[in-house]
């Protein structure tokens, strides 16, 4: 078992197996997230270039996630799988909230009849096939639904992430002829963040590994926080007792690199109180990071309103303070190098948000569900209410009337409030203006087109926005592409009120 700290010493792992002309088929690599393959197989690259710089590539080996192996698996030894497509948790939900499907499946005698309870609905499924529960347990109702989900989707050739996973083991449990195949070719599988694995990820790997495979996980039981999405830490906990031959590495785990020594101790104070493997944890004693009285502490509120209070003064004192950071680099620092953290952006951020716009304090908010609240949205969202005539309210901050006078000035007032003094309302009104006369609702639209259409009467091709305000358009953009995997590129100009529902979760 090899659990070392720095993801720098799996991928000098690899690069090493790979220098030694091991074939690059027969090696594996699971990581929690795309934007982590990515990294790692730069850094097995970065390695390979000293080691054989003639040849640095990887070639045929994966490096991903495990659902995404999965659907490799598929293709590759089943051939039917190459036609189908990938529904992620947003197209699913789309998928799925067809009227047809929707009906089938039998959501609406559970109730469900908004997306976000369609969301829930999908959250549930993958709960029952992550952990591999027994559907023949689930209430009559939930049952039936749940086996008109899984058979839908693969009538209409479409899989979502769970899916995959559920489908691989279950042929490599009934069908000993791939299970043997895949045993034979990865004869290396590594691990990466082995503690956030669920269930049925666990059950995959431990299918893989033939009596001739090299399995290393690499991982740290006190950074398992994924609980709630189906991690279960006993995976990393009972590992020694489940593999008979293994050798584990815990010389680097117990040294911190990237926090100060208050951070660390204040840290071990916490979490050893868990259940967890025994280790000891340090500092990095050549690191640059410095502990000074004052840099962490607690403090306690009895009302919301002083906490606000409290986290403004806290920016404003810091912004401009001298900062060495841990490679000796010394700089002021600015708002960009602060963050606030939220148990839940979309249920407990709403206070400081709104201090933080009268306080002219620039932000941008990363995760849950509060996209839709940001002003920049909000204005797009007005432009579309505006240019398709719907008679619509959607639960939002902001206001729409009948009235194309009145909501032109809602618009007009919209804008100024989201660019200041900066940019042209009078612009930006007469342009939708014009777009609408010129559209009926029986006309075939794209969504994104008309969006960047909307964007570009904001000023977008006039000026350069700060980054503040380009970050959520570049979300809702994505929004969008979701809808219109599902619906198409091009719908009727009265079925925007479809891509409406679809985003008031």
């Amino acid at each position: 078992m090899c659990r070392l700290w720095e993801t720098d010493t799996i991928t000098r792992r690899i690069a090493r197996l790979l220098a030694k002309d091991i074939p690059s088929d027969k090696n594996v690599a699971f990581t929690f997230t795309e934007k982590a393959a990515e990294e790692m197989k730069f850094r097995i690259r970065k390695h390979l270039i000293e080691l054989r710089p003639d040849n640095p590539e990887l070639g045929d080996m994966y490096v991903g996630t495990v659902h995404s192996f999965c659907f490799e698996l598929l293709k590759n030894y089943y051939p039917k799988y190459k036609n189908y497509d990938v529904l992620d948790d947003h197209t699913r939900v789309l998928f799925l909230k067809q009227y047809k499907n929707f009906h089938e499946i039998g959501l609406d005698l559970l109730g469900k009849e908004s997306y976000k309870a369609v969301s829930k609905f999908c959250f549930n499924v993958d709960v029952i096939r992550e952990e591999m529960l027994d559907p023949n347990d689930l209430p009559k109702e939930l049952k039936y639904s749940y086996d008109k989900y899984i058979e839908i989707p693969e009538r209409e050739k479409f899989m979502d992430f769970s899916g995959m996973m559920y489908q691989v083991l279950r042929l490599l449990n009934e069908d000993k002829g791939f299970r043997k195949n895949v045993q034979e070719k990865y004869q290396y599988v590594t691990v990466d963040e082995y503690q956030d694995i669920n269930p049925i990820q666990e059950k995959i790997i431990s299918s893989m590994v033939g009596p001739d495979c090299n399995l290393c996980v690499v991982g740290d039981d006190d950074q398992c926080i994924y609980q709630w999405r189906g991690t279960n830490v006993e995976s990393i906990l009972t590992f020694e007792k489940r593999y008979s031959k293994q050798r584990v590495h815990k010389e680097d785990i117990t040294i911190n690199f990237r926090s100060s020594e208050s951070v660390v101790n204040s840290a071990k104070n916490v979490i050893e109180r868990n259940k967890r493997l025994e280790k000891a944890i340090t500092t990095w004693d050549k690191g640059h990071i410095k502990s000074e009285p004052g840099d962490i502490f607690k403090v306690f509120f009895p009302k919301w309103e002083e906490e606000v209070k409290w986290t403004i003064e806290k920016v404003n004192a810091l912004r401009g303070r001298r900062y060495v950071n841990n490679k000796g680099e010394e700089f002021s620092l600015d708002y960009r190098d602060m963050v606030v953290f939220f148990r839940s952006v979309k249920t407990s951020a709403e206070p400081v948000i709104k201090a933080f716009k009268d306080a002219g304090i620039p932000f941008i908010v990363k995760g849950g569900g509060l996209l839709f609240d940001a002003s920049e949205i909000e204005l797009v969202l007005m432009a579309f209410h505006f240019l398709s005539g719907l008679k619509y309210s959607p639960p939002h901050s902001y206001s729409i009337s009948d009235s194309v006078e009145v909501t032109a000035k809602l618009l007009f007032a919209k804008y100024q409030e989201v660019f200041g003094s900066e940019g042209n309302p009078d612009f930006f009104v007469e342009e939708l203006e014009d777009k609408r006369e010129s559209v009926g609702q029986d006309d075939f639209i794209s969504i994104q087109k008309l969006f960047h259409l909307i964007v570009k009467y904001m000023g977008a091709t006039e000026r350069s926005f700060p980054e503040t305000v380009l970050y959520n358009p570049g979300r809702f953009s994505q929004v969008i592409s979701d809808f219109e995997t599902i619906y198409g590129a091009n719908v009727r100009f009265k079925q925007i009120k479809y891509f409406f529902g679809y985003i008031i979760f």
